[in-house]
């Protein structure tokens, strides 16, 4: 990248004319060049532009509950005085509830006692807010990790705990490598700002900030004293990777167990051939040599991830936003919107990685092959189970009369009924917040926590259910 450290007000003629400023962002054509040219005036223009904070009594008091940082309430109270000019005070009020939802998943998930990812994004804003050259775009970037195994731990774990029981011990252990382990100590011992989030399912997030180019190669002192020569991004990637293989599962992948090794003789039935064994005809003492290499086989947990630079934020194409809207973007969709690039970017870029890793551990050591093979176990397990569970599910409705359907999830409307209770409950607290001036005491904080995590819950089991219901209309050709 062309260095230019200059302040990036004064960067080329271009910004002079403001529709052509976004008209070269805009172009997939431009050059990294000229969209990062662009895209920082924008950006400045766009933070020049913000109206002053305002006080807001509904944030107040939610600070004063410590429900949420004030820098969350600045952020919040700059995007309520956009709202409010775009759709008016009323919605601008439901807006901004929305909002204080969203911020208070900030607290640690309880169930992994790591952050969730909406804590990561107030904590690049705040880098975002610090740029002031192109150079402070590659002090800020974002990792995607996705874990390799979890659906292989959930279809056949068959020690004291299995299942979903035994996912979330393994997320929860994969968690703490993220949050205590030997690589996140080290980025605090030197001063690296390093969020580590948990998105969703299998996927880990982490941002690290730093005051010098975190995607450029430069030497330093690495976690056990080595020398290192590589970009920070690239070195902490492979360190969190080595720390999460790292870790033992012997709890979940007992295979000293004849009923652990016996779930996965199929998967290893499937690379015979890749282990030697394709001249085995007995099938009995295929089953034994099968049984002899898993004897002696550990489960390793294993990770793919990806990285993207604010850089990226502004050079990338965006997938979620039309491009043709920059324009109307507030300051602080304009960041949202360059943080999703981010996100989108690292995730692309290990995916990548994902199909070559794969590659390398079906073509690896006996030890890959068959971690490989267990990590396939689960994905195709899971894929076969939910055709066959379909399948199943479907087949009493077919050319059915509509009223059949009425007995498909008897659960669903006392779902609903649940999640009216639980969000009235929300509202009288939220209520005491705004319309009492209550400070909540830390019981009550923590009883809206776990109101904010069961509502999390029950609307995921009521969209499954309705997915299901949907699925069983589909294919009895019936409008809804």
């Amino acid at each position: 990248m062309n260095k230019n450290t200059e302040q990036f007000s004064l960067v080329t003629p271009i910004e002079k004319d403001n529709n052509l400023m976004y008209k070269v962002f805009k172009n997939p054509a431009s050059s990294a060049d000229e969209k990062l040219t662009c895209g920082m005036q924008i950006l400045q223009d766009k933070m020049h532009g913000r109206k002053p904070d305002v006080t807001s009594d509904i944030l107040d008091r939610y600070v004063e509950s410590r429900l949420i940082t004030r820098d969350d309430a600045r952020w919040m109270a700059e995007a309520i005085n956009y709202y409010e000019s775009e759709v008016g005070s009323a919605m601008a009020e439901k807006i901004t509830l929305d909002m204080l939802e969203s911020a208070m998943s900030k607290v640690a998930k309880e169930k992994l006692n790591i952050t969730d990812y909406h804590f990561m994004l107030s904590e690049v804003y705040k880098e975002i807010d610090k740029i002031q050259t192109r150079e402070d775009l590659d002090k800020t970037a974002v990792l995607f990790f996705d874990l390799d195994g979890l659906k292989s731990v959930n279809d056949n774990a068959a020690g004291k705990n299995t299942g979903h029981d035994a996912g979330d011990i393994y997320l929860k252990r994969i968690a703490t490598v993220f949050t205590t382990g030997k690589t996140a100590k080290w980025l605090e011992k030197v001063g690296i700002r390093y969020i580590p989030v948990h998105r969703s399912g299998d996927e880990f997030l982490v941002s690290i900030s730093a005051g010098f180019s975190v995607t450029e190669s430069l030497e330093f002192s690495g976690v056990d004293g080595e020398k290192v020569n590589e970009p920070l991004v690239e070195y902490v990637i492979r360190k969190i990777k080595q720390d999460i293989q790292g870790e033992k599962f012997v709890d979940i992948f007992d295979f000293s167990e004849k009923q652990q090794r016996e779930k996965f003789y199929p998967a290893i039935r499937n690379i015979r051939n890749s282990l030697g064994l394709e001249n085995i005809e007995d099938e009995l003492v295929l089953e034994e040599e099968i049984d002899k290499l898993l004897k002696d086989f550990e489960y390793r947990a294993g990770a793919s991830a990806g990285w993207a630079s604010l850089t990226d934020g502004f050079v990338k194409p965006g997938k979620n936003k039309k491009e043709e809207d920059v324009e109307k973007m507030s300051y602080e969709q304009f960041v949202v919107h360059v943080m999703g690039i981010m996100i989108n970017t690292s995730d692309e870029k290990m995916k990548i990685r994902k199909d070559e890793e794969q590659k390398e551990r079906r073509e690896g050591s006996v030890q890959n092959k068959i971690q490989e093979a267990l990590y396939r176990a689960g994905r195709s397990a899971d894929e076969k189970r939910v055709a066959e569970e379909t399948k199943k599910n479907i087949q009493p409705y077919i050319n059915k009369p509509r009223e059949a359907i009425q007995g498909i999830d008897p659960g669903l409307d006392e779902d609903k009924k649940i999640l009216t209770d639980l969000e009235n409950e929300k509202d009288r607290l939220v209520e005491r917040v705004i319309d009492d001036g209550a400070v909540l005491s830390e019981q009550e904080r923590k009883y809206f926590r776990d109101l904010q995590s069961k509502i999390q819950v029950i609307k995921q089991d009521i969209k499954r259910k309705e997915d299901h219901k949907k699925l069983i209309l589909d294919s009895m050709r019936v409008p809804e």
